[in-house]
């Protein structure tokens, strides 16, 4: 099966703590599922979502392997939010999505396609 596989990996996001005392990481896992509830979908779906957000919150995987449909609601979520993320500390993690390389796979397996 075809999936797209989106790096979960923390990185710097040029922004400091509120302290003043270090670089804050970029959570990207957490920035992906809260994605998957942003828009409009109808409500009987919000159950594979929230499934989907469970198994991506507790993987130890460095990335998540989506389906297509998975893929394209974030896509969609990208647009409905497009006036929040329009800041430099998100670009790589519009990148992770964007470039998200298309592989060969299921949630238990990963080969390069």
């Amino acid at each position: 099966m075809h999936m797209r596989a989106i790096d979960l990996c923390p990185y710097d996001s040029g922004l400091t703590t509120s302290g003043g005392d270090g670089a804050r990481a970029f959570d990207v896992r957490a920035s992906l599922v809260s994605l998957l509830f942003v828009g409009t979908f109808p409500l009987r779906e919000l159950i594979t979502r929230d499934a989907l957000a469970r198994d991506i919150e507790q993987s130890d995987q460095p990335v998540a392997l989506l389906t297509d449909a998975e893929y394209q609601w974030i896509l969609k979520a990208l647009d409905a939010a497009a006036d929040h993320l329009r800041a430099r500390h998100y670009t790589e993690f519009l990148r992770r999505i964007y470039d998200a390389p298309l592989v060969e796979g299921t949630r238990r397996g990963l080969h390069a396609v």
